[in-house]
């Protein structure tokens, strides 16, 4: 019933170096380049932090961030590609981005990388400049490259071009496509919900609004016997007494965030009980009252512990200050509207079906490359790994394993076209029917 009560630490970490030949220092640069990205980033809805840019305190010429993405790891390309339209726009900059994972622009890249990169030797390698991925080559056999090296070696317009091979930077620039076409779109990023609050927990959310993220993780994230005990009393987020008193709003949310509040079985602690609409209420209605239960729970949770915002400022303390302000007021929103169509969760076999059938349609224009090169186009390939998995399955064993002999020895086989159906960006729109 309850996940693993351990937040994740996936992080994204960034520095903007600045060409030696600038003639203004990175701290000049701090306050419009948050803006420029903020106007960029307008109206995104991050599952945890914001992306933040900072003056570094290791690097001379260097803005700096570190940014926790939480439970989506989309959050991490939207973060890369609002950084690369900067480099398109500056060109005294060069962007360097990694994650928990480390070089996560290779990974994605890993079916085109040079023989000669690996983990061992891709330290300070990978950049970002004037809106390309570029590769440090020079040196191949070196294990640790030094950074000012390699920033000479991608700035330097005397040495070797550093820009990758044309199909990495290919790769690596549509998935930031992707991010920015797709992720960012309203309609897909934001999930809007009626939730039925108390007025302290509506007021926070409306002032507050990053501490949604928040209260969700610490709901999401929750000791079963701490939220127990806790929710239990709702000290900082008293419950009135019939659902009359409660206040109804708009609560911005990601999709993200949205499964998993929606998908949680929790039954509403005694407080609330009062409130909670009868089973055979207006669905919408019963709707608002849980969302909004599940959300003030987080959101006393989220109270009862020492969370720091990106600031580093304790969510306790922010909100106590909030909260012992007599002037401040929940404002009811003047544009209720419903809460947005949550199909898109649900999965069905005609869905999937007619997913597959897109994206087999879309590989067969893509063919033609493949053809020319001798190889199998998408679609052909897929058939091919169907048909290999049915004949392994149905071969003959024995103690020593399967009779391989009866299978082909050579498989000719296109990953970017899986990789097509597997991160087709409307994947999640095209698999729902409304339930």
């Amino acid at each position: 019933m309850f996940p693993t009560a351990e937040v994740g630490q996936d992080f994204l970490e960034f520095f903007i170096h600045f060409d030696e030949s600038s003639e203004r220092d990175a701290s000049s640069y701090e306050a419009s380049m948050q803006e420029e990205l903020d106007v960029f980033l307008q109206g995104y809805v991050w599952q945890k932090e914001p992306l933040v840019l900072g003056v570094s305190t290791t690097l001379p010429r260097a803005l700096h961030g570190k940014m926790l993405v939480g439970d989506n790891v989309e959050d991490e390309w939207v973060a890369t590609a609002a950084l690369n339209t900067l480099t398109k726009k500056h060109s005294n900059i060069t962007v360097q981005v990694w994650d928990a994972d480390g070089e996560f622009l290779l990974i994605e890249a890993a079916e085109a990388l040079p023989a000669w990169l690996n983990p061992d030797n891709s330290a300070n390698r990978v950049f970002l400049r004037r809106g390309h991925l570029h590769i440090v080559h020079q040196n191949p056999t070196e294990r640790h490259m030094e950074l000012h090296t390699a920033l000479s070696f991608v700035t330097d317009p005397e040495t070797p071009s550093t820009r990758a091979n044309k199909v990495m930077d290919a790769i690596v620039l549509d998935r930031l496509g992707h991010a920015t076409s797709y992720s960012m779109q309203p309609d897909i990023n934001h999930h809007h919900v009626q939730c039925m609050l108390p007025p302290a927990a509506a007021l926070v959310f409306q002032a507050l609004p990053h501490s949604i993220a928040y209260a969700v993780e610490a709901f999401y994230y929750r000791d079963p016997t701490e939220a127990t005990q806790v929710c239990r009393h709702m000290q900082r987020f008293p419950v009135p007494s019939t659902s009359t008193g409660m206040a109804t709003a708009m609560v911005p949310l990601t999709r993200c965030m949205y499964a998993q509040v929606k998908q949680q079985q929790f039954a509403p602690p005694k407080p609330f009980q009062p409130t909670t609409p009868r089973p055979d209420a207006d669905a919408n209605v019963v709707a608002a009252a849980e969302l909004g239960m599940k959300l003030c729970c987080g959101l006393e949770l989220l109270c009862h512990s020492r969370v720091q915002d990106w600031r580093g400022t304790v969510w306790r303390d922010a909100i106590d200050a909030l909260l012992q302000d007599p002037a401040r007021k929940f404002v009811p929103p003047s544009d209720l509207r419903p809460s947005d169509d949550d199909s898109w969760m649900y999965v069905t076999p005609e869905g999937l079906e007619a997913m597959l059938d897109a994206a087999d349609s879309k590989l067969q224009h893509q063919s033609a490359n493949d053809d020319e090169d001798g190889g199998e186009s998408g679609g052909q390939a897929l058939q091919t790994m169907a048909s290999l998995f049915d004949k392994f399955v149905h071969t003959k064993s024995d103690y020593e394993g399967v009779a391989t002999e009866t299978l082909p020895t050579e498989v000719s086989f296109n990953m970017h076209a899986l990789m097509e159906i597997l991160k087709s960006g409307n994947v999640g729109d095209n698999l729902h029917e409304s339930p």
